[in-house]
């Protein structure tokens, strides 16, 4: 600081001390125009604060932030200031980051922590309650019940009559869910879940154990094991059968990633449980291919497989020929394939399922399937987009063909196939066959009566939504409410409007939707939810605009990178 600037600093003081403010404020200004200063900066925002200015001040404590971030001079004014504009919060946000910048030594550190302790206790209510200790006990057991295993075995962690609480009610430890553990559980903990459930834990997803066969021999001895999920516990052997056998309750199993099964003793397993089995999920497990032992899986209603060769697994003939045999009440089906077949033509005979419900078909061969649904479908989804999907030909017979595709109670319809391979289908499944037409009207403008299928939800790829929308074959799609569309949006958003009039939920992820189709989407009267996840040519702003209009508009990133969570640790 030069002669002349430091004269002005003593002026200033000077006049700052005998009450005349402008006059300080003058000669501070004129100083730090010859150069910047923390203290400078602090001085002059001292007047403006005298002379009621606050906003000037602050701007001048936050200059004196960026001018020096390791001196306390500039938070210790901002925050004060920011106290007297009634914004504690904020303030107690500035000491905090003055304490990570400033060194830990000196003065200066000293009343920073000072200021944010008294501002903390200021902010802090009167009197912290633990709400273990006034909560009724069965209501603090209904909070616990809607966090996660994971979440109420962090919430041990935060004192100890929280931990004994949540490990002295058994109804918190029906479900032992390990799946989202990191570091492997110990055999301690499990022997604690098993004694304070106290026979209630009927469901286990096992992960990320010290000792498995150890883990799962004590669970089933000594809980009643009606679910049972492995997650990452390597290959299983013969052993297994013995182990498991004890569970008579058993009703849903999953086999997950990081689980290897050779198919014969998974033939057994799943034989030496068939009377109680109604829930059997393998579609994030791989295998070569499956085969089922003979009997009958009476009470099996959930099916869900992944596998190399899906169409031709039984010791007897076709898996699914035999699936109306092997499991008669079977309501949901889901087969994952995960190897082309050499084969050129594949029948695909669902009828005899008739009380299935629920089909799921994900197939990456490029061969021809003749298939027949069951009438009963209410879901359908079909992805693969080398195949050919063809009406089983009946005694040549091409309206019975057309029959054995058209689905009078579908709701959900999902279509993941080449654009070429997509018209045809639709129309089978979508345009009921002449048999099951009312008759023409009398006035031949009219559209034909026929019955309108209860269709609530489509996902689709198109070239454009114009081959939908023709009235006389699919007048059942103007009743949609859910609609997923997969290609490009471009000038297509009128046609959307316009054809489904009733779409309340509607997804355009990862297509060239602009802020003007947002605008022109946001006409359909019944709107409620749209979806806009990484979708690269939209604006923050029409998002923001969209939601003002009280839609829920998802628009995520998937570029974005996720922040990793704490690590857990069980026992």
């Amino acid at each position: 600081m030069n002669q002349a600037q430091e004269h002005l600093r003593r002026e200033g003081r000077a006049c700052y001390k005998r009450g005349e403010y402008s006059q300080a404020l003058d000669a501070f200004t004129r100083a730090l125009g010859r150069a910047p200063s923390v203290s400078l900066l602090d001085n002059r925002a001292a007047c403006y604060e005298k002379l009621n200015d606050l906003p000037a001040a602050l701007k001048d404590a936050k200059k004196a932030i960026q001018l020096s971030k390791e001196d306390p001079t500039g938070y210790l004014r901002a925050g004060k200031l920011l106290v007297k504009m009634e914004k504690s919060s904020v303030a107690l946000e500035i000491y905090t980051h003055g304490l990570r910048n400033v060194k830990h030594t000196g003065q200066g550190y000293e009343l920073l922590c000072k200021a944010q302790n008294q501002l903390r206790s200021q902010l802090a209510p009167a009197r912290s309650v633990d709400p273990l200790t006034v909560l009724p006990r069965e209501l603090a057991e209904i909070i616990l019940h809607h966090l996660t295993f994971q979440q109420r075995i962090n919430a041990c962690l935060v004192s100890p009559q929280w931990a004994k609480f949540i490990r002295s009610s058994s109804d918190l430890w029906r479900h032992l869910d390990l799946t989202a553990s990191r570091r492997r559980v110990s055999t301690k903990f499990i022997s604690r879940a098993i004694n304070v459930a106290k026979q209630k834990l009927t469901s286990a997803s096992l992960n990320n154990l010290y000792d498995f066969d150890k883990t799962l021999a004590a669970l089933v001895k000594h809980c009643p094991i009606e679910s049972l999920s492995l997650h990452n516990v390597g290959l299983l052997s013969d052993g297994l059968l013995p182990m498991l056998k004890p569970a008579a309750r058993l009703k849903r199993l999953q086999l997950n990633k990081g689980v290897q099964i050779g198919h014969q003793v998974f033939a057994r397993l799943v034989l030496q449980h068939a009377a109680t089995l109604e829930d059997l999920d393998c579609s994030d497990l791989h295998m070569p291919q499956i085969r089922w032992l003979e009997g009958r899986y009476e009470r099996l209603t959930i099916l869900s497989m992944r596998a190399g060769r899906l169409f031709a697994t039984t010791a007897g003939g076709d898996f699914h020929s035999e699936l109306g045999v092997l499991m008669p009440h079977l309501r949901s089906l889901t087969l994952l394939e995960t190897e082309a077949s050499t084969s050129i033509h594949t029948i695909l005979n669902l009828s005899s399922l008739k009380h299935l419900n629920h089909l799921d078909l994900e197939i990456i061969s490029s061969r021809n399937y003749h298939i027949q649904f069951p009438t009963s479908i209410t879901f359908l989804r079909l992805a693969s987009p080398l195949a050919n999907w063809l009406p089983m030909k009946i005694d040549k017979d091409e309206e019975a063909s057309h029959a054995a595709y058209y689905l009078p109670k579908l709701k959900h319809l999902a279509l993941d196939l080449s654009l070429d391979k997509i018209q045809l289908l639709l129309f089978c499944l979508l345009y009921p066959p002449p048999s099951l037409r009312i008759s023409e009207p009398a006035d031949a403008s009219l559209e034909p009566h026929q019955p309108i299928l209860p269709l609530e939800s489509l996902d689709i790829t198109l070239e454009s939504p114009d081959h939908l929308t023709n009235p006389q074959v699919y007048p059942n799609l103007r009743h949609l409410i859910h609609l997923t569309y997969r290609h490009s949006i471009t000038e297509q958003a009128a046609i959307i409007v316009d054809s489904f009039p009733h779409i309340q939920t509607l997804d355009l992820s990862e297509s060239d939707v602009n802020g003007h189709d947002v605008k022109v989407l946001l006409q359909l009267k019944d709107l409620r939810h749209l979806i806009l996840d990484d979708c690269r040519f939209l604006g923050r702003d029409a998002v923001d605009w969209a939601r003002s209009q009280g839609v829920r508009v998802d628009a995520r990133d998937s570029a974005a990178s996720d922040v990793a969570g704490k690590k857990v640790r069980y026992g």
